[in-house]
C-alpha cells in the first residue's frame, strides 16, 4: 500500500492511496516449542506467509519451574537449582528458535520473538504485531507440546486474532475449496472477515447455515455478500443445531473435499451459547481440517 508523508504542525501524517487494497495477511505468527509435530505447524504457517508474500514471525516463552518445596527449604533449593534452570531455559528458547528457522526455510522474511514468562499471555501479547496465528491442534492423544505448550481454549476467547487451527501433519493450507459455518452473530460475521483473503483466493464457497429457517435465510445473504466481493459463492441447506454440529460441518467438508473451515468460536458464557461452545471445543481438539476460528 501506497502512502505519502504528510507535515502538518509538527506533525507527520501518513496519507495512504485510496486505489490501493489490502490483498491479504501482511503478517502471520506462530507459536514455537519443543514437541514432535512443531516443525510441521511452522513449515505451514510458513507456505501460508509465501502465498501471501507476508512476514513470518516465530514466538516462543518459557517459564521458571515453580520449587515443589515451600518456606525456607523451597528457597534454599531455589537458589541451588537457579543457575540449572535458567541455562536450560535459554537453552530451549535457543533450540525452539533453530527449529523455527530451519522449518521456516528460505525465501519469506522472517522475524523471531522470545521471552521468559507464560506461553499463553507471551503470545497474546505479540498477538499484536500480526493479522492471524497458525496453532497447532491440541487434541487428547496429540503429541505434548512441553513446556511451551499454549491451552487453545483460553487463548481463542482472548487473543483478538483469529486463529488457524491445524491437524498434526499438516504441511500446507488447501484453500480452493472452503466451508462456512454459518451462525448469525458477531463472531461468524469475525470470522468471514478474518478470512477474506483466503475466500477471495477460493474456486468454491459454501456457507452452511447452522439452525433453523432465520440462519438459512442469513446464509443466502452472507453468499450474495461474498459474491459482492467477487467469491465464488453459495449457500448449503441449513443443518439443525444439534450436538453433532461439528461432526456434520467435518463431513461436509470432506464430502467436498474443502481444506478449510471458517467459523466463529464461542465461549460459554451464556445459555444459547452451550451447543456452539461445544462446537469451537471440537474443533479446537479434534478438527480433521484446518480450521480458521474468530471471536
Amino acid at each position: 500500500m501506497m502512502a505519502e508523508d504528510v507535515e502538518t504542525g509538527g506533525l507527520q501524517l501518513s496519507v495512504f492511496d485510496s486505489s490501493a487494497r489490502d490483498t491479504g495477511y501482511a503478517a502471520i505468527m506462530t507459536p514455537v516449542n519443543l514437541g514432535v509435530d512443531c516443525a510441521c505447524c511452522i513449515s505451514f504457517a510458513a507456505a501460508l506467509a509465501k502465498r501471501f508474500q507476508a512476514l513470518l514471525i516465530g514466538v516462543a516463552a518459557e517459564d521458571y519451574a515453580v520449587s515443589e518445596f515451600g518456606g525456607e527449604m523451597g528457597l534454599a533449593m531455589e537458589a541451588a537449582v537457579g543457575d540449572e534452570a535458567e541455562r536450560q531455559l535459554s537453552d530451549n528458547l535457543m533450540r525452539a528458535e533453530q527449529t523455527f528457522r530451519r522449518a521456516a526455510g528460505t525465501g519469506l522474511r522472517i522475524e523471531w520473538r522470545s521471552g521468559v514468562g507464560n506461553p499463553r499471555a507471551f503470545l497474546m501479547e505479540q498477538a499484536r504485531a500480526a493479522d492471524i496465528v497458525v496453532i497447532a491442534r491440541q487434541g487428547a492423544n496429540d503429541a505434548s507440546q512441553g513446556r511451551m505448550a499454549i491451552s487453545l481454549g483460553g487463548l481463542m476467547m482472548e487473543i483478538g486474532r483469529p486463529l488457524l487451527v491445524i491437524p498434526p501433519k499438516s504441511l500446507c493450507l488447501s484453500s480452493d475449496r472452503i466451508i462456512v459455518a454459518w451462525k448469525d452473530s458477531r463472531e461468524a460475521r469475525g470470522a468471514i472477515w478474518d478470512a477474506m483473503p483466503l475466500l477471495k483466493q477460493a474456486q468454491s464457497v459454501t456457507v452452511v447455515a447452522v439452525g433453523g429457517d432465520r440462519e438459512h435465510q442469513g446464509a443466502i445473504d452472507v453468499s450474495r455478500h461474498l459474491c459482492r466481493h467477487g467469491v465464488a459463492s453459495r449457500a448449503h441447506p441449513r443443518l439443525e443445531a444439534q450436538s453433532q454440529v461439528s461432526g456434520q460441518l467435518l463431513a461436509i467438508a470432506e464430502a467436498g473435499d474443502a481444506g478449510l473451515i471458517v467459523a466463529g468460536a464461542y465461549g460459554h458464557g451464556r445459555m444459547q451459547e452451550r451447543i456452539f461452545g461445544g462446537v469451537t471445543r471440537d474443533f479446537l481438539t479434534s478438527t480433521t481440517i484446518p480450521c480458521l476460528m474468530s471471536h
